[in-house]
């Protein structure tokens, strides 16, 4: 991926249930589970689903946090889209304009941020390509 370049990663999709959600979406898409993790830090369960292409849909189930505030607000739906990066500290300072940004290790052993400003009303994630065990 030449510097700077974007790709998508994933789309992110806040559930009630993973197991029924999982299930519909492979019904409905013939998408195959690629694993599931807990992120007991980020109080959700993720399941990774693989669909035709190179992107990703994950499925979160909150726990606790924001993201349970956010399904208990906004219902099941799109949470947001996640840019696959080569550096996450530069990509963060280069697209949130000075703003800071929480880096945390998000799922599969990979830092992440959300940038602070929505584009369209969409929430963006940014993940590095690598894990950083």
């Amino acid at each position: 991926m030449p510097s700077g370049a974007l790709s998508i990663d994933h789309i992110g999709v806040v559930v009630r249930d993973l197991d029924a959600a999982a299930a519909d979406w492979q019904r409905r898409f013939g998408a195959q589970v690629l694993g599931t993790e807990s992120l007991d830090h980020l109080g959700i369960e993720v399941t990774y689903l693989g669909v035709e292409g190179q992107s990703m849909v994950q499925l979160l189930k909150p726990r606790h946090g924001p993201l349970a505030d956010y399904l208990a607000e906004h219902g099941e739906g799109l949470h947001h889209i996640c840019y696959a990066v080569e550096d996450i500290a530069e990509a963060a300072a280069r697209l949130a304009g000075g703003a800071a940004v929480n880096i945390v290790r998000g799922g599969r052993g990979r830092l992440a941020c959300f940038l602070p400003e929505r584009v369209n009303n969409v929430i963006i994630e940014l993940t590095e390509v690598r894990p950083s065990f």
